[in-house]
């Protein structure tokens, strides 16, 4: 074997190169499973790489290569005669370019790293000053490409040294202090969610720019030959303007309909880190400062106003780690007071709660505006583009934003913004790990400004999600049947000694991913995470955080939901006797409750042992939410009216929530194959007049493998069509299942359970039905189809039995059973008892002409052949209307009559 010597270029100021692009290559199961790396490294040999520039690459961490000898120097396959290796690529006009690409040669390992794990800090570092030495350059740039799991996750995982775990915030920031690199130009993640506010920061004076997406990247990565080109004809770049090509080139490979990525998810940012400091760093501590007198501070409705900050996340664009929550769209919701507006009203002298303004509105204007100023000015913070598919819908209830004058709209969908944030009051696990990730990560930062900001923010993660753990325990606690709920009560119940039911460990396990062993978990467990919460905020907070809790847990009692005060009626639809859906109304403001909805489950399937031990003989289908009675009315309204605050104020205000359930519980979606044969799925949770995208648990059973080598993960549903598989180990880029790897695979479609594998929260697909192959054509999702179809045409449940659970959620998530009302309804049902929906009316009016004065139409309902009685079985609400013209009213069931139905009326011209 011949290597490529290093080159001492230390004392050879004349050889030196105006750019060295460094590329750390974990190829982890990316490489190994799907050829990942292989793929940008193949880009790259085909770019233009002058002499002006080198690009050095470290691989390692993979058990298997995929990229072939005729791209290689001095061996025939990466990894053949160590874990590690170093390279020095040449382009397509190189001397030695074989078959129109150029070849990546072989260099002399420095000691002790052909082994090492590349998932610690030392090797990073060394890799970074084995450039730095051996290749210097006017510019550097570093590219970090593997797996990448936000400032919560960290990146990299070595698939040779997994104990080692993923290279940690601090880990990297200590790697790059430490190096013989004074400055990067640009450090680019070609990896999943690091583009959040803490990661940006952490690297701020690191480099002057970084490459970052805030959600997963697709397996391609980003596009590689595209960008080199252009630094082969201007190599000294500037690294913004580096970075815009970066990203474009990226979006578009997604976009392109003849590349191999088309139509999968991708978002990418340039961040400008000086303006990042100088413009954002003020405006997210303030935000964070504000969030934390919110929730601290009894407002003047003699209240901690922590309602709106529960309410606006699910109103939030969520990324694939719903931890992450994006920058612009969290800091607009916050913006937006809702479920507050007395308190507001009286604190800012508003009048009819003009613009629904709040204490963190400003701030929020501030934070967008840096957001969307992507002018190409000298102060630009980002540069972001994504592919059109990453637009979420939203529900009605949820669509208010703010345009870029700061007016308020009523919107259907949402946009990423390019920025993401840790925030998630719902998962213990991941908050805990951030939490111990940031203040490793802050006593390594210098610069004084971030150090508060990530303090700040400590805080407010801190403060939230122990809100959210007193808001479960008090419902937990109530729902038991305890009265006298106090902070006494609440912290004895946390610190006794006891084993859990196995109730207990579903909430506070499965929902909220604690880390302790399932069969034997203990209270003290649980204590132990309060305890690091109230540590911390004692001391990063003047408030004692124990009276603060008193006060907090005090209201959260008088505001619970209690499951037992839900009442729910059946509703005829059409007139034809028969059953279609519930109206649920639960007696508290939908300030308090996040949602309504069945769960789902089905015996007679396969099931693994482990589950059956744990859960029983039902596998866990899904959830599918319902909707807020009347939503559609306020979107009417608002286009009635122009105006959003009075609907708000209306609904936010009610003592009471009103939900709409589909009584259809005989039906469930089915994954119908290219034969034609329907397979059950597992779907999560799910609104049904939203959801666009589901990932459905699956395993997969390449060509040649057995049931024991099977690769699980989720098919990617997206916009009425398959697109791809996921892994489930991590957040894997999407791999299109037109990939020749799944010719004649065989899919076997599972329910999802969590796994405690020393201490961390594995998930693990257990299959429900029996494997179909994937046919060979691998156009149109590979044949598939995904459809709602009654239960007893569904092969896998043929055999057994479907039965659904009906539940409210609060806004601490915490899930009330409410079978027993639904149960009332349906005994009432079958004697006949149900109210009528009066969208099934037949409804005229007697003909007007205009006569210069107000009128109003007199309007005649008739439902299933009975004209119904104004007032009593309806009510009407129009405008009296003087000119000629076409008009709106809107007719609302009473009574045993529910529902709405807008109608239309004309005035004639006069005669």
């Amino acid at each position: 074997m011949q290597l490529q010597q290093k080159t001492d270029k230390a004392d050879e100021k004349d050889d030196e190169a105006v750019r060295t692009v460094l590329l750390y290559g974990i190829g982890s199961d990316l490489e190994t499973h799907y050829g990942m790396l292989t793929w940008n490294l193949v880009q790259i040999l085909n770019a233009d790489i002058t002499k002006e520039t080198n690009v050095v690459v470290m691989t390692g961490g993979s058990k298997s290569w995929q990229l072939e000898s005729e791209y290689l120097e001095g061996t025939d396959a990466i990894g053949k005669d160590a874990e590690n290796q170093f390279w020095i690529c040449s382009g397509v006009n190189a001397e030695n370019a074989e078959n129109g690409h150029g070849k990546m040669a072989l260099l002399e390992c420095p000691q002790g790293l052909a082994s090492a794990s590349m998932s610690v800090p030392e090797t990073l570092q060394a890799f970074i000053d084995f450039g730095v030495e051996n290749y210097p350059a006017q510019k550097y740039d570093l590219i970090l490409w593997d797996h990448g799991g936000g400032p919560h996750g960290g990146f990299g995982m070595d698939e040779l040294h997994y104990e080692d775990g993923t290279l940690s915030l601090a880990q990297m920031l200590s790697a790059l202090k430490n190096s013989k690199a004074e400055h990067f130009e640009i450090i680019d993640f070609d990896a999943c969610l690091m583009s959040s506010v803490e990661i940006i920061a952490a690297f701020a004076d690191q480099a002057d720019y970084m490459i970052v997406s805030p959600e997963t990247e697709p397996g391609y990565g980003q596009e590689y030959t595209t960008w080199l080109n252009a630094i082969a004809e201007k190599p000294d770049m500037n690294g913004f303007e580096l970075g815009k090509i970066i990203v474009d080139a990226g979006v578009d490979f997604y976009e392109d309909e003849t590349s191999e990525g088309y139509g999968q998810n991708v978002t990418l940012s340039v961040i400008d880190l000086k303006n990042f400091k100088e413009r954002m760093v003020p405006e997210v501590t303030k935000l964070a400062e504000t969030f934390n007198r919110e929730f601290t501070v009894v407002g003047n409705n003699q209240l901690l106003n922590i309602t709106d900050e529960f309410r606006m996340m699910p109103m939030t664009y969520k990324y694939f780690d719903e931890s992450l929550v994006d920058l612009g769209t969290l800091a607009d919701h916050l913006g937006i007071c809702m479920s507050e507006l007395d308190n507001y009203q009286a604190s800012y002298g508003m009048k009819d709660m003009e613009g629904m303004v709040n204490a963190y509105t400003n701030t929020t204007e501030a934070i967008e505006g840096i957001l969307y100023d992507c002018d190409g000015s000298d102060d630009d913070v980002l540069y972001q583009r994504f592919s059109q598919s990453t637009v979420q819908p939203v529900s009605a209830e949820v669509r208010y934003t703010r345009n870029a004058e700061g007016k308020l709209e009523h919107e259907e969908s949402i946009s990423p913004t390019g920025m993401s944030i840790f925030l998630n009051p719902n998962d213990r696990e991941y908050s805990l790990k951030y939490l111990q990730a940031m203040d490793e990560v802050i006593e390594l930062i210098d610069d004084e400004d971030i150090r508060h900001m990530l303090k700040e923010y400590e805080v407010v993660n801190a403060r939230f999600l122990l809100a959210e753990t007193s808001g479960l325990t008090v419902s937990k606690l109530r729902d038991e049947g305890v009265s006298n709920v106090y902070y006494g009560t609440i912290k004895d119940y946390w610190t006794t000694d006891r084993e859990m039911t196995r109730e207990e460990i579903y909430i506070y396990k499965e929902m909220m991913g604690l880390n302790a062993n399932i069969t034997s978990m203990e209270a003290k467990d649980w204590d132990a995470s309060i305890g690091t919460l109230v540590d911390l905020l004692n001391r990063n907070s003047d408030i004692d955080t124990e009276t603060w809790l008193a006060l907090l847990t005090a209201q959260q009692a008088s505001e619970v939901v209690v499951a037992d005060r839900t009442e729910a009626i059946g509703i005829d639809k059409n007139g034809d006797g028969e059953l279609d859906a519930y109206h649920v109304k639960v007696y508290s403001p939908l300030s308090l409750v996040k949602d309504v909805s069945m769960n789902f489950s089905a015996s007679g399937m396969q099931i693994s042992d482990s589950w059956r031990e744990e859960w029983g003989d039902y596998a866990n289908l899904g959830k599918v939410k319902g909707k807020m009675a009347m939503e559609e009315f306020l979107d009417f309204l608002y286009g009635w009216y122009g105006t959003l605050e009075g609907s708000a104020y209306g609904i936010y205000k009610l003592g009471y929530s009103e939900f709409e359930l589909d009584a259809s519980v005989e039906k469930w979606y089915e994954l119908v194959d290219s034969n034609g044969v329907g397979h059950v799925i597992c779907v999560g949770e799910v609104d049904l007049d939203t959801d666009t995208e589901l990932r459905i648990p699956v395993e997969i059973y390449l060509k040649g493998s057995d049931e024991d080598d099977g690769m699980q993960g989720n098919l990617v549903y997206s916009n009425g069509r398959f697109i791809g598989f996921s892994n489930t180990s991590s957040p894997t880029p999407i791999i299109p299942l037109s990939e020749e790897k799944f010719d004649g695979a065989r899919i076997a479609t599972c329910q999802q359970r969590l796994f405690d594998f020393f201490g961390s929260m594995i998930p693990i697909n257990d299959p429900i039905g029996q494997p179909f192959e994937l046919p060979g054509d691998r156009t149109n999702g590979r044949g598939m189809k995904l459809v709602v179809t009654p239960v007893s045409k569904i092969a896998d449940l043929a055999e057994g039995e479907m039965r659904s659970q009906a539940i409210i959620t609060d806004i601490y998530s915490y899930e009330h059973d409410i079978s027993e009302a639904l149960k009332q309804a349906n005994e009432k049902a079958a004697a006949g008892e149900m109210h009528k929906s009066i969208e099934g009316a037949k409804i005229t009016y007697e003909p007007l002409t205009c006569t210069g004065e107000g009128q109003t139409p007199k309007f005649t309902v008739i439902f299933d052949g009975k004209t119904l009685t104004k007032d009593v079985d309806y009510s009407v609400l129009v405008e009296e209307q003087y000119e000629p013209g076409d008009y709106r009213a809107i007719i609302f069931g009473r009574g045993e009559y529910c529902d709405y139905v807008v109608t239309d009326f004309r005035i004639d011209g006069s005669n």
